[in-house]
């Protein structure tokens, strides 16, 4: 997975070979998943890469500029990868997060060692100087505000309901099922325990629909409301 983060002071690392870049990665990402970060080890890491120590944090600064550096690589490549294979169009929020939540279980077995790497940063105890980095990647997923409004169609709503409540009800909704899907995340999880998670979030949506929606019936008419 190539990096899509480009921060001027890793230029030096931008200017690299692809190769080089992709095999410094993949070496940070292994040691990373497969550590607590205090027990990470730069030296295994530039071992695995077959470079120097004096050029990896050439490139990175140090350990915590390493692991920053990956916390928001990981997290902008994972959501470009959802965003990219999810179509948007639609005008029914629950089928969109639909698609979402079955982008995301794709992109998990996609990419198991970024998603193993998330994991272990989530359940590890940071350093202030590098949790900021994760604390943001995890407040881009509850930016869904406006996704939310931009693909409900009020004319679907049972009457009498209000639009800006029920956007905010879903999103409510959406929070409370990322914090447990975050709480649940292990770097040992395989894609099936992924996909329960996943499909409990389906239910707590499809009970949704059930209690917002107007019933229509197959020819487009309402049942009741």
């Amino acid at each position: 997975m190539q990096a899509v983060t480009r921060d001027g002071k890793y230029g030096q690392f931008h200017r690299a070979s692809a190769e080089k870049r992709e095999r410094i990665l993949h070496a940070a990402l292994e040691e990373f998943a497969d550590k607590e970060y205090a027990q990470a080890s730069t030296n295994a890491i530039v071992a695995r890469a077959d470079i120097s120590k004096g050029l990896l944090f050439h490139y990175f600064g140090d350990k915590a500029g390493l692991f920053r550096y990956l916390l928001a690589h990981v997290t902008e490549a994972l959501t470009e990868d959802i965003f990219t294979q999810t179509n948007m169009q639609g005008s029914d929020v629950f089928d969109v997060l639909h698609k979402i939540i079955q982008a995301k279980l794709q992109t998990t077995a996609n990419h198991p060692l970024e998603v193993r790497f998330y994991a272990r940063a989530l359940t590890s105890d940071l350093p202030p100087k590098v949790r900021d980095v994760l604390e943001n990647a995890i407040s881009q997923s509850y930016d869904s505000l406006n996704l939310i409004s931009d693909h409900l169609d009020a004319r679907l709503l049972k009457e009498g309901l209000d639009k800006k409540q029920v956007v905010k009800i879903i999103k409510w909704v959406s929070e409370g099922m990322t914090n447990e899907i975050l709480a649940s995340l292990d770097p040992t999880s395989n894609i099936d325990e992924y996909s329960q998670v996943y499909g409990l979030a389906e239910d707590y949506f499809g009970l949704l629909r059930w209690l917002l929606y107007k019933k229509i019936n197959n020819k487009g008419e309402e049942v009741f409301v």
